[in-house]
């Protein structure tokens, strides 16, 4: 793990306000409040820039305030957000689209759940300063931070504001292209999947900017993938003695970044039992209250299906500024679950599998921090009596 990673303890909501104008009245009544009851007043929209604005209001009561807005005259596709409770309201609107008109409405409560709701006057977005650009983006900044048997997770920034393409493969020419969101911005994120576990990858990133000049970055970008996370039971074939209890163990090899796995196991009910209610208990690479990582285990089990169903997920890990997920604490190698049973009496071995879904019931699956799949191997187990 790197020295940028912070745990993650919490949430922490960030409220902001909004605004709007219109004849439309307050809905609530008073009591002992102001005789006009709650209004919203002196709505103002200013500071408008291409990606940002700043919309004010009053309220004639305490009263808390919530924004739409959105592109649509109707608000059907709207982003919200939410005032601090008092009479002096302000929201900062950032991220807009530049040359853009957007319309917007607020609505305020006060304390004594009265409402009033105002549409305010739609503004515009100023153009864009990049659409008179005379030089290409700079590219920089390049950066795989999360990669694991299956995909990888790209960052770089522009000095511009740019959308563009990532091309990458196993060789050049590059065969493969993925595209970023149809939106111009200067804080870049791609997460490439589907690759080949164990590999080394090239690519390359092309940007264009509002001016629609290109620039391209290839000089010695590439990253390798991890090898496949392996599940077997260990050892792989357990032998026991004749009428004797057994432990399988249930173990992870290769194991890096991992956010949460489930394991489908599947014998035959007619050759082995499971001991008792406690026959399965989280190893130490699930094990609660371990001081690395944070996790849920989950058991359950079809007896007359002979399957059993292990869960397990751990904390996701951020950079400082809480927004750029960097892996999570399960990485390694390491003893996943016991499971203790007997085989039935006359009964000299019996297969264990991983299953990868069952009807419905589950299926053995490993994702990451970002819930993509992760590819691995799966290495089924034998328990038999020992000849």
């Amino acid at each position: 793990m790197d020295g940028r990673r912070t745990r993650l303890v919490g949430l922490l909501l960030l409220g902001l306000a909004g605004c709007g104008i219109s004849s439309e009245g307050p809905t609530g009544g008073v009591e002992g409040g102001d005789p006009l009851g709650l209004v919203i007043q002196d709505l103002q929209t200013s500071e408008i820039t291409d990606t940002t604005a700043v919309v004010t209001w009053t309220t004639t009561l305490t009263a808390v305030g919530t924004l739409q807005y959105g592109t649509t005259s109707d608000l059907t596709n709207t982003q919200t957000l939410t005032s601090a409770l008092g009479n002096q309201h302000q929201v900062d609107l950032t991220d807009l689209v530049p040359s853009t008109l957007y319309y917007y409405r607020v609505t305020a409560t006060d304390t004594q759940g009265d409402t009033a709701s105002e549409t305010g006057d739609p503004f515009q977005t100023l153009v864009a300063s990049d659409v008179n650009d005379s030089t290409p983006p700079v590219i920089y900044d390049i950066e795989v931070i999360g990669v694991t048997s299956s995909s990888a997770e790209i960052h770089w920034k522009t000095d511009d504001r740019c959308r563009g393409k990532v091309y990458y493969d196993l060789d050049v020419p590059l065969g493969f292209m993925q595209d970023e969101p149809d939106s111009y911005t200067r804080q870049h994120e791609m997460i490439l999947t589907g690759l080949q576990d164990n590999q080394t990858y090239k690519y390359a990133i092309e940007e264009t900017n509002m001016a629609s000049l290109t620039s391209t970055a290839t000089e010695g970008l590439e990253f390798t993938t991890l090898p496949k996370p392996t599940l077997h039971f260990c050892p792989d074939t357990l032998e026991i003695a004749e009428g004797a209890d057994f432990e399988m163990i249930v173990c992870i090899e290769d194991a890096r970044d991992l956010h949460g796995i489930a394991m489908l196991i599947r014998f035959d009910p007619l050759l082995a039992d499971l001991a008792d209610t406690s026959a399965i208990e989280p190893g130490p690479f699930l094990e609660p209250g371990g001081s690395t990582h944070t996790q849920f285990f989950m058991k359950d089990t079809w007896p007359t299906h002979g399957e059993v169903l292990i869960e397990g997920s751990w904390e996701v890990e951020f950079n400082g500024d809480g927004d750029t997920r960097l892996g999570s604490w399960a990485d390694g190698d390491g003893e996943l679950a016991r499971i203790r049973g007997r085989l039935r009496e006359g009964v000299t071995e019996c297969p264990v599998q991983f299953i990868s879904l069952a009807e419905g019931r589950g299926e053995t699956k490993l994702v990451d921090y970002h819930l993509l799949p992760v590819s691995f191997h799966a290495v089924d187990g034998l328990i038999r009596v020992a000849r």
